[in-house]
């Protein structure tokens, strides 16, 4: 029965444990997520604003000096090789009647009108940009565009766009929410490393296609003897939230254990949440309870000897004291009563010879004595 209650606690214990710490990892990546747009748009905001920084600069210190066209060629060639977000982030330059000032990835298209020029879903993005431009001198704005190393597929993006005054054009930077994503998900896991234990081989972040994202002994996932496991995760992971028991085989091929596993789902980026432990662990516990039990039955053990010697010492002790005082008291006694005869016998009261009352006291030498009782026959 104690096996069994331990056995139920460990299980109970775990399972807590278990769901806690996947239940804390998902609602961190959920409110990761949550900030990923407002992180982009304060990411190209601030682009944007440092680029209408060193136009105006540049404007305002050749203003007096040189032409229009040599001041655009000047802001140009400032801006044209800037890089950002791993290589993904450039400026460009549009005047409000659409002729393109500055388009890094495409400069065969500078000097062309992109009053036409429409994204994948057949939004104009010039028109708008410019629009809202008109109206507001710089805001946020989304539309699809070619990738840099992709000129071919067009792709959703965010961007944010400044109006320059002194020539009546706007300034803008786009950034890809895909490839922003990817890299915040990448700090995500940068971040899981750091926080999950070095000792804590049962967290696994796996995708929808089984591959492993992270787990501390950076092992890709088991595969399993059963593939209908990997199967009742991903629908776990895409449905809801469970536990998951299952037999896995132990590192030694040999042994089948029973392993449980907690499953949440992060469905926006195809990801598994797994925590599992095995409950055959649950027999080390029950091994160091009963060491403890042992430990505490031989202390108790060698207690109850200890009191048992030091009691049968004081046992001791005290009847050596009791016999000397009763020893002490029969002297004593046998003293008293002797006394007494020697008074009678000189007193002639009973005895009229020497022989007989020697034979009384010898008698009475080797009478019993018990109390204060004397009995002469």
């Amino acid at each position: 029965k104690e096996i069994y209650t331990t056995k139920n606690e460990f299980i109970k214990k775990n399972k807590e444990s278990t769901k806690n710490d996947v239940d804390n990892l998902y609602k961190f990546i959920i409110k990761t997520q949550e900030e990923t747009e407002k992180r982009l748009k304060e990411n190209i905001k601030s682009r944007v604003y440092e680029a209408h920084s060193i136009a105006t600069k540049i404007y305002n210190e050749n203003k007096d000096s040189k032409t229009k066209n040599e001041i655009k060629k000047m802001i140009q060639d400032a801006l044209v090789d800037i890089r950002f977000n791993n290589g993904r982030g450039y400026f460009f330059i549009t005047a409000l009647d659409f002729e393109c000032i500055l388009l890094p990835i495409a400069r065969e298209r500078e000097g062309t009108s992109f009053y036409n020029l429409k994204d994948a879903e057949g939004s104009y993005i010039s028109r708008n940009i410019a629009k809202q431009i008109k109206e507001e001198k710089e805001g946020f704005s989304s539309w699809s565009f070619y990738k840099p190393n992709d000129l071919e597929t067009q792709y959703k993006k965010i961007g944010f766009n400044m109006y320059f005054e002194p020539y009546d054009w706007f300034i803008g930077t786009g950034e890809y929410i895909a490839e922003f994503e990817e890299d915040v998900k990448k700090e995500v896991l940068k971040y899981i490393s750091r926080i999950i234990p070095d000792d804590d081989k049962n967290f696994f972040i796996l995708d929808y296609n089984k591959k492993t994202l992270f787990n501390i002994s950076e092992e890709e996932v088991l595969a399993f003897d059963n593939e209908r496991v990997f199967d009742d995760m991903l629908f776990i992971a895409q449905h809801s939230e469970a536990f998951l028991t299952y037999k896995e085989r132990a590192e030694d091929k040999s042994t089948l254990l029973t392993k449980s596993s907690y499953i949440r789902g992060i469905p926006k980026w195809n990801w598994i949440i797994e925590k599992s432990f095995y409950q055959e662990d649950v027999q080390d516990v029950i091994e160091a309870k009963t060491e403890k039990l042992n430990n505490e039955f031989h202390k108790n053990i060698m207690n109850i000897f200890t009191i048992a010697i030091i009691f049968t010492l004081i046992l001791l002790v005290i009847s050596v004291y009791v016999s000397k005082i009763i020893d002490k008291k029969f002297k004593n006694i046998k003293l008293k009563y002797k006394n007494i005869l020697m008074k009678i016998h000189n007193s002639s009261i009973f005895f009229s010879n020497n022989q007989k009352w020697q034979q009384w006291v010898k008698c009475l030498e080797i009478l019993p004595v018990n109390g204060d009782n004397l009995f002469l026959l």
